[in-house]
């Protein structure tokens, strides 16, 4: 591929280096001066980073193969004594060529944590008229997990429930160093578009393992801390990080989905 297609790419008219990611496979285009740990949330892989990329915890190691940056002496520090070969720091290394990186199982944030069904249970709803054939999602959107059900009003009953990390992790793992990152230039824009699309892939899940569309699910439900609360439905979260941590509003919402 050629840069023909991104004007802002500053390798116009160039062949672009790629990296691999493994062992999810995804792949993609590199920017220039970008590391590892940038293209990867650009690109959609989760990386954990506690310390939201400042090279400081030492918790992003990956396997490379391939041309990259050397390694800088705070990131010698990190890696230990014996770090394995291609062992690296995916916040301090910048590719200079194409490029594989292997994440290590307990070094991404996106892995599943819990299982998909095996829940079976009576739900109180009120059907209306015409809403029998509909469906509901119901979401509990904490800083680690987020898990998601989708409940049959026709049938009264769960119908199927997933797990997944919060992929905002890779920003940071407490919330207060994710409303810290929040106030970094496109840092809240990366933050609520993680959780955000991780939403949209879960509810995509849910149906396709209800064997139902998507436009069967009428209504959806979250709930969350407030933090979490604020970054779904696009809150300023500034006025957490401090005293006297004051919220935006403590109203629960009734938004249409397009606003989200």
């Amino acid at each position: 591929m050629t840069a023909g297609r991104n004007s802002n790419n500053p390798y116009q008219g160039q062949i672009l280096p790629r990296i691999v990611f493994q062992p999810s496979g995804l792949r993609g285009e590199l920017q220039e001066g970008e590391s590892i740990l940038k293209a990867a949330a650009r690109l959609g892989e989760a990386i954990a980073s506690p310390c939201s990329g400042r090279g400081i915890c030492g918790r992003c190691k990956v396997i490379i193969e391939g041309q990259a940056s050397p390694p800088a002496a705070g990131e010698f520090l990190l890696l230990g004594k014996n770090p394995a070969p291609g062992e690296r720091l995916a916040c301090t290394t910048i590719p200079e060529g194409d490029i594989s990186v292997l994440i290590p199982p307990d070094n991404t944030t996106f892995k599943q944590i819990a299982t998909k069904s095996g829940i079976s249970r009576d739900v109180e709803v009120d059907i209306r008229p015409g809403f029998e054939d509909a469906y509901g999602a119901a979401f509990d959107i904490g800083s680690t997990t987020v898990a998601g059900m989708l409940v049959s009003f026709g049938k009264g009953e769960v119908v199927a429930s997933v797990s997944h990390a919060n992929p905002q992790t890779q920003f940071g793992e407490d919330i207060m160093s994710r409303v810290d990152f929040a106030g970094r230039p496109g840092g809240y824009e990366k933050l609520r578009g993680a959780l955000v699309g991780l939403v949209n892939a879960m509810l995509d899940e849910l149906c396709r393992d209800a064997g139902i569309e998507n436009r069967q699910v009428r209504e959806l439900f979250a709930v969350g801390n407030t933090v979490m609360h604020h970054f779904l439905f696009n809150l300023p979260v500034d006025r957490l990080g401090g005293f006297p941590f004051e919220p935006a509003t403590t109203a629960a919402l009734d938004v249409p989905a397009p606003l989200l």
